[in-house]
């Protein structure tokens, strides 16, 4: 079987709709689709649901929004990284996932203790868990109230956003913000119970670590998503292709014959290791799209749980203690933030060159770290690090469709709290230790 002809399965069409939300395309709940490809510019690509066939018939990857027009989707992503063979999890997916199992079976088992059971889905690297908030729960009104939505966020919502030209309401974006917190909470707390016995490191985000088995190499609980603004994110929808091997052009041509034509597919327990082999073969993937569902989970009425949960965590203090300071304004920045030249080098080379280094995850790490070491409040280093992003350092366009600030506290208040509540593998623990010394933040 081919693609196209794949593609052409109704089956596979109807397990697509189904997750888009709707029994139909046109009563679809999802705001768009997009290129999995076209990540940092949606706009080039994204169509209504009803126009899911401009995806199929070019035999394209496809996403579909997180932005939904009835819930509050929760989406926690898990995946193997190698720093220096990126081919290394398609070429041995055993492996790969038999090294997840550990973190796998954490959040499942965790999430069940607050009786959320989530759409599971394969992928080339890794685990993607998928529930739904109700927009007019108790939970969705609790998450709107965890935590206020930046005023510079709530304008940036209140105007026509693309691809769609329509507006998020202040509810919405303020119970995604909520959900971010709360979604940091679960991913420390499965890293608590888990990550001593992987084999390989265990990070909430891309950060190369030291040389293990097969090179650089760790499992991502990937959260970073809530670092962005809602509209900016998209979910791959499952039985779509799976591309992203040959999508940078990072993969050597004469791995081609060695790494399959793979398919983002639903899974479980029971069946998991038999939907590893359907995610790598397109008949066994499209038997699949006929004796499966992919319907996103309600778990509005769960939620409450989890979220009394985090309100009375470790993980909340530190979140509380963190937002009791802000950003110096932009009119302070002369006397302020522009004032501070740091003695390290290699910070200082970060904050010289903040584009692309302040991008990268393991620069932003160092800034924090050291900053903390330096008695700094965590909110102000994240007051730096959005100046940096708010000047002319060549950036584009890319802050007028990101936010700056939303940016700068989320990687900032990940990598501060791994200081205080543990986390942050792969950095060196007497820098850690250093930090955590002079951190006035108390559990």
């Amino acid at each position: 079987m081919d693609l196209k002809t794949y593609y052409r399965s109704d089956a596979v069409r109807a397990r697509m709709t189904e997750f888009l939300g709707g029994p139909t395309l046109d009563q679809a709940t999802c705001y768009f689709l997009a290129r999995c490809r076209d990540y940092d510019h949606l706009e080039f690509s994204a169509r209504q649901p009803t126009q899911l066939d401009f995806f199929l018939d070019k035999e394209w990857e496809v996403c579909r929004s997180l932005w939904d027009r009835r819930s509050l989707l929760a989406h926690l992503d898990i995946e193997y990284v190698n720093f220096d063979f990126a081919a290394e999890p398609y070429l041995d997916p055993i492996r790969t996932y038999e090294i997840q199992q550990p973190i796998y079976d954490g959040i499942v088992d965790f999430l069940a203790r607050f009786n959320i059971h989530p759409l599971h889905l394969l992928s080339g690297r890794g685990h993607h868990f998928i529930w739904r908030i109700g927009r007019h729960c108790c939970a969705f009104d609790s998450l709107s109230h965890i935590t206020r939505l930046p005023r510079q966020l709530e304008a940036m919502y209140d105007e026509p956003l693309v691809p769609l030209g329509e507006t998020i309401e202040p509810e919405l974006g303020a119970a995604f913000e909520g959900l971010s917190l709360v979604m940091e909470y679960l991913a420390r707390c499965v890293w608590k119970e888990v990550a001593s016995r992987t084999s390989v490191p265990v990070q909430f985000a891309d950060l190369p670590t030291m040389p293990q088995q097969r090179g650089r190499e760790a499992i991502s609980i990937d959260i970073t998503e809530y670092g962005d603004p809602l509209y900016t994110r998209v979910i791959r929808v499952p039985f779509s292709a799976y591309l992203k091997p040959w999508r940078n052009g990072t993969m050597a041509n004469h791995l081609r014959g060695r790494i399959p034509l793979m398919f983002a597919v639903p899974s479980d327990r029971d069946d998991l290791y038999d939907n590893i082999e359907a995610m790598r073969d397109i008949d066994k993937a499209a038997q699949l799209a006929e004796r499966t569902h992919t319907m996103i989970p309600d778990a509005s009425d769960a939620m409450e749980a989890l979220i009394e949960a985090y309100i009375r965590s470790d993980t909340a203090r530190f979140h509380a203690w963190f937002y009791l300071q802000d950003h110096e304004p932009r009119s302070r920045w002369p006397e302020t933030y522009d004032r501070f030249w740091p003695d390290d080098p290699n910070v200082r080379h970060i904050l010289a060159h903040p584009n692309d280094l302040l991008l990268k995850p393991e620069c932003i790490r160092q800034v924090v770290i050291t900053l903390c070491r330096l008695g700094w409040h965590p909110r102000h280093i994240a007051g730096l690090i959005r100046s940096k992003y708010e000047r002319d350092y060549g950036w584009l366009n890319k802050w007028f469709k990101y936010d700056a600030g939303k940016r700068a506290d989320f990687y900032t208040r990940l990598f501060a709290g791994s200081v205080v509540l543990g986390g942050d593998i792969g950095t060196d623990s007497s820098s850690v230790a250093a930090a955590r010394q002079v951190m006035t933040f108390s559990i």
